[in-house]
């Protein structure tokens, strides 16, 4: 690993801060649970102590992610989604910069990573989720609006049937 190539995690006292691929250091206070660097002067850090820092604004979420993945939609607005979840449990929120949640919704278990792409998301599972059969998951690779209603799923758009299946 090059030190600056990659995003860099410092801490040190109490005191938190990300490193992105410019070396520009970002300040906030608390430990570290989930963290994005969009660019040389943009970040988003969730802390263990339920804070969300962007560098423009901090909020108090109201839910104990697990597994948080963080995905900025845009300048007023967050995705946070927990990885792992129950089958039918409101796994993923999506917060304004005033600490509200717009929208709260499931996007199935064993969540791998998320795009937003064009006002959506792109959610991809990794094998537990697929395997097993679970609502969304199952799907490999599925397609959310804002709203948290799949509106594409891969293994139900296929001509022949499901690729993956046991």
């Amino acid at each position: 690993m090059v030190w600056g190539q990659i995003p860099q995690l410092h801490e040190a006292k109490g005191r938190c801060g990300v490193y992105n691929e410019t070396m520009m250091k970002f300040n906030f206070s608390g430990e570290i649970k989930a963290y994005e660097v969009l660019g040389a002067k943009s970040f988003t850090v969730l802390t263990k102590q339920g804070e969300l820092h962007t560098e423009n604004w901090m909020i108090n979420i109201k839910n104990d992610f697990r597994y948080p993945i963080l995905r900025r939609l845009d300048s007023d607005s967050i995705l946070i989604a927990d990885s792992r979840s129950d089958e039918n449990e409101k796994n993923a929120e999506i917060y304004n910069s005033n600490g509200e949640i717009i929208n709260s919704f499931s996007i199935g278990d064993a969540v791998n990573d998320i795009i937003i792409f064009d006002k959506k998301f792109v959610v991809s599972y990794f094998d537990e989720g697929i395997m097993a059969e679970k609502k969304y998951s199952k799907e490999g690779l599925a397609i959310f609006n804002k709203k948290g209603k799949m509106i594409w799923g891969f293994n139900s758009n296929l001509e022949f049937g499901t690729v993956i299946k046991w």
